[in-house]
């Protein structure tokens, strides 16, 4: 048969009998020793990085085919590795109620957040407690933890109303809840025997008895679970300096996509309420479809704004959001696709009077820039920014790392500006960037990304893998799925 020069398309069989899936699966990711050894051999440190390539550069060097073979298509390997020079941003200091302390070179608070009071600390007055009756020392030995180990950071907990139930059954627990619970119940903790996620899913929020019995670690888990009570009751634990002179509502998207039937994905939207950006609305949107590209902003952004307002008596002058989860490959069709929607909802309540700046957040990349002096490499301190030689000459883009890597070496996130209608400029972009990733109220330190992020993040995957329908409006203003 003679040689065809023109393209042809082909098709590829695979014989799913000679096929094998790749990757960890489940229960190898929750054995902890096991990860820990496969850690050993891919969390590599910065130096065993930087020997690792000297090594494949060796290999492919003394090797005479492999020269040949770049050499064919015009490619060569340069041994030395790229300098770049970053810059570090400075220190940060967290806000309490009444006092301000510096996070330090490792952006870590944990020790001030239990022996401070609170930024807004909610009082627990009407609370239920449901538990079986064989884990009563526990639930009695929780309720005492809980309201002696909230003073030192401003959370009033009353008795709850104690509910005993015979066996660990779900119908159980969904029966006491739809008698108990009243009007006036803010909250409600149930003590389980173990962890089920069908439980999870009937009741919501699950305290696993056996991480309570540990009496060495009571103390620090009681006062975990009420900071989490008091964030999902409205209140805030900290804030951070964000010195913005205009009216600016920030906001996060990110979208959940259902692994088993991957027929329906999850939006979820977070913004911000006020102008220390610790109060937060968020709305999800379940999609007939497993796309990453959003179709309900203008809606989700309207009713931000409205919530905004209603809590400000006006609107935004700025919106500046943050947009996780989209790829390469989907940068161009987010620009024409979802930031339209933004500017539609913007003409419909606002009259175009709102600025929009639009910041795509990539996780998921294999860049990593190490600090070097000499030929020491260590990872780079948090705060640490790198906006120019390796960033793309196409796009307005920055790589910022913002926390302590303790194994393996740090992994930086990719921000790329695809909109600034306010010329906010890349410092000021950059600075809010890192002082955002203070704000996640399940972390006392610093997270990867902004917090509204992480926000809408959680959201979606607790309205995807729990919920299965969009929330109740009267949760909509608190972070209830923390």
């Amino acid at each position: 048969m003679p040689w065809r020069s023109q393209e042809e398309d082909l098709v590829i069989c695979l014989i799913p009998e000679l096929c094998y899936e790749t990757g960890l699966r489940d229960d190898i990711r929750t054995n902890h020793k096991l990860m820990r050894e496969i850690a050993m051999f891919t969390c590599l440190s910065p130096a065993e990085r930087i020997n690792a390539l000297k090594k494949f550069y060796m290999n492919i060097d003394n090797s005479p085919e492999s020269r040949k073979i770049l050499s064919d298509w015009g490619l060569s390997l340069v041994q030395n590795y790229e300098e770049v020079s970053g810059r570090q941003l400075d220190e940060e200091r967290v806000y309490f109620d009444g006092r301000q302390v510096p996070v330090g070179p490792k952006a870590d608070f944990s020790k001030y957040v239990v022996n401070n009071k609170l930024l807004d600390a909610i009082a627990i007055e009407n609370w239920l407690l449901i538990y079986c009756v064989r884990d009563s020392n526990v639930a009695i030995s929780f309720c005492d933890h809980l309201r002696a180990d909230t003073n030192s950071f401003g959370m009033v907990v009353q008795r709850p109303q104690i509910v005993a139930i015979n066996n660990d059954r779900i119908e159980s627990y969904v029966n006491a809840l739809r008698k108990n619970i009243k009007k006036e119940t803010q909250i409600v903790v149930c003590i389980c025997s173990t962890n089920s996620n069908d439980r999870y899913t009937a009741i919501k929020k699950i305290i696993d008895s056996r991480t309570l019995q540990n009496n060495l670690k009571m103390k620090s888990i009681v006062q975990k679970i009420a900071l989490q009570m008091n964030c999902k009751l409205g209140g805030s634990l900290w804030s951070i300096k964000i010195p913005f002179n205009q009216k600016v509502m920030i906001c996060g998207i990110d979208v959940y996509h259902e692994t088993v039937r991957k027929e329906n994905s999850v939006a979820a939207f977070v913004a911000s309420l006020n102008g220390k950006y610790t109060k937060w609305y968020s709305k999800a949107m379940i999609q007939n479809q497993k796309e990453e590209i959003i179709s309900g902003l203008s809606c989700c952004l309207i009713s931000a704004l409205t919530a905004y307002r209603n809590e400000n008596n006006f609107f935004p002058h700025n919106i500046i959001i943050y947009r996780d989860g989209v790829g390469d490959g989907q940068l161009q069709i987010c620009e024409q696709f979802e930031i339209p929607q933004l500017e539609e909802a913007c003409r419909r309540i606002l009259n175009h009077k709102a600025k929009i700046t639009f910041i795509v957040v990539q996780k998921r990349i294999n860049t990593r820039y190490f600090l070097t002096d000499g030929d020491c490499f260590q990872n780079p301190n948090p705060g640490t920014v790198v906006d120019k030689v390796i960033t793309r000459a196409a796009f307005y883009d920055f790589f910022l790392v913002t926390q302590v890597s303790t194994q393996g070496a740090t992994s930086p996130t990719h921000y790329i500006v695809l909109r600034d209608d306010a010329e906010f400029g890349p410092d000021i972009i950059q600075r809010l960037t890192y002082k955002l990733c203070f704000l996640y109220f399940n972390w006392p330190g610093t997270i990867s990304v902004p917090a509204c992020c992480q926000y809408a993040h959680k959201m979606a995957l607790f309205v995807g893998q729990t919920l299965k329908t969009a929330p109740s409006e009267d949760l909509l203003h608190n972070l209830f799925y923390l």
